[in-house]
């Protein structure tokens, strides 16, 4: 997965010897007091270093104490090595670097950084499986729109979704129970709606129904883009008020809110979660 950093470099406390470098504290929901330490292992590439780290995980480590690894490039290219927080000491890298030179044999020096993390990989693999295993009933409106995945960068899950108003929220604390700020909530395009319940973000576009496929529940709008509908779909006129599906037709003006992915196709294709006809 390609990863972008998020978060920033706020303090330097002090620098240490023996392959070490910077102290530097950053955020991954760690709250204690330790920060994070840095290692420069003797590898020539970022597989390499994935390699070592891999194997150091697997021969040396406790599953529970291992929290995720990713590729960063700011402000240098290094591996980020995330430890659950009983685990993460300055011993860990020191172990680290010597399990590296141990098993490797190169001239070359590749940064890699170990970070603190509140939850192990471990959790959030099994809040995962849990949620895929109840993806069907965590919706308990009409409308199907709903992505999860596992973010390592920030040590927790995250769930998209229209509105919060949409999720069955027992059934996601039933699901999390246990594993506190480990799922983070993002709200689409209904998360923010004025007094007519119309989104207050700008629509995806503005247009002519070119053709209306009624038996498919599918429209096309100024042969850009076809829009598919469900029971979920809100519709409504220039007032605000709230119309039937069937009062569309080919010919109208509208103007059409989407949410989720949009198809990379000619015509594009997306799902249509709020249409409002204007004239």
């Amino acid at each position: 997965m390609k990863k972008i950093l998020l978060g920033s470099i706020v303090l330097i406390l002090f620098l240490v010897g023996c392959g070490q470098g910077e102290n530097i504290e950053e955020t991954t929901g760690y709250e204690g007091n330790e920060s994070s330490f840095e290692v420069k292992i003797p590898v020539s590439s970022d597989e390499d270093a994935v390699r070592v780290i891999r194997d150091f995980i697997s021969s040396e480590l406790e599953e529970v104490a291992y929290s995720g690894l990713y590729l960063d490039h700011d402000p240098k290219t290094h591996l980020v090595v995330l430890i659950q927080e009983q685990y993460f000491n300055r011993d860990l890298a020191n172990k680290l670097l010597a399990f590296a030179e141990e098993n490797s044999n190169n001239n070359s020096k590749f940064l890699i950084k170990l970070k603190p993390a509140k939850h192990s990989y471990q959790s959030l693999e099994s809040v995962m499986n849990k949620l895929n295993a109840s993806y069907e009933d965590i919706l308990v409106t009409d409308r199907r729109v709903l992505s999860f995945g596992i973010n390592e960068m920030e040590n927790r899950i995250d769930l998209y979704v229209s509105t919060k108003a949409d999720l069955n929220e027992e059934l996601l604390k039933e699901i999390t129970d246990g594993y506190d700020d480990i799922l983070n909530i993002t709200e689409g395009l209904l998360g923010n709606i004025d007094n007519d319940g119309i989104p207050t973000a700008d629509p995806y576009i503005e247009g002519t129904i070119m053709n209306f496929d009624k038996e498919h529940r599918r429209f096309l709008v100024e042969d850009q883009i076809y829009f598919t509908i469900d029971d979920g779909t809100i519709f409504k006129d220039l007032q605000g008020n709230t119309i039937n599906e069937m009062e569309l037709k080919e010919g109208d003006e509208v103007v059409v809110w989407t949410d989720g992915p949009i198809l990379d196709s000619f015509p594009a294709q997306g799902y249509a979660v709020v249409i409002q006809k204007i004239n």
